[in-house]
């Protein structure tokens, strides 16, 4: 069946964000008091809910974890932000998406807010059909979101396909029972994963229009 639809994961797909994102975990070490993470640490939390990742990150209690949470979103706001940039190449690609007749998405555990401002400031945000971010709480999971994009846009799980850079990305997608292309040029799934896992993947966002139409 001809695919309808592209949901985009945000940051590691879309978005380079990695520079701004560990800023703020760092942050978060400084004003907790906490061991600095190291890089592995830190590359294996770019993916996934935020409570979680920071939980796991400082070693924290639940009563902690809102607090650490508020304290990285603070910073994110203030700061990590403004060192965020789209991937090259990324912005082309979502245009030449659109005009061969298939709407684009977003679906990402970034906080709603967060995800609307970025793409609100690269101009871009009026590109996609709908955009679903996490809530304050991190109640939402990333197939919830997903299927949010699907429902928006009135199309079958036949007719949508997940672009992502992360195994959440891919188990999402298999949630939704959609078609899932890694985004490799990314943080956290190599084409070496996406073989092992039998899916497509695109070393270069440029590479993605033509495995979307396939």
């Amino acid at each position: 069946m001809t695919t309808r639809l592209a949901v985009f994961d945000l940051d590691g797909t879309i978005a380079d964000s990695k520079e701004g994102i560990f800023f703020s975990y760092r942050h978060v070490a400084e004003v907790l008091g906490k061991p600095e993470p190291s890089l592995e640490e830190l590359n294996a939390s770019l993916g996934g809910p935020l409570p979680e990742n920071i939980k796991r990150l400082y070693d924290l209690d639940d009563d902690m974890v809102s607090r650490a949470v508020s304290i990285y979103r603070d910073e994110y706001s203030r700061k990590g932000e403004s060192m965020v940039k789209p991937f090259q190449g990324i912005i082309a690609t979502i245009e030449r998406i659109r005009a061969m007749g298939v709407r684009v998405a977003v679906a990402t555990l970034k906080v709603d807010r967060f995800a609307f401002g970025l793409l609100n400031d690269w101009g871009i945000a009026w590109m996609f059909h709908s955009i679903h971010g996490a809530d304050d709480e991190g109640e939402y999971t990333k197939a919830d979101l997903i299927k949010w994009c699907m429902y928006d846009a009135g199309v079958s799980e036949d007719e949508t396909v997940m672009v992502g850079d992360s195994m959440d990305d891919l188990e999402a997608a298999r949630e939704c029972g959609i078609r899932f292309i890694g985004a490799s040029y990314g943080f956290s799934l190599p084409k070496e994963r996406c073989d092992e896992e039998g899916v497509d993947s695109a070393e270069s966002p440029t590479a993605l229009a033509d495995l979307i139409t396939q």
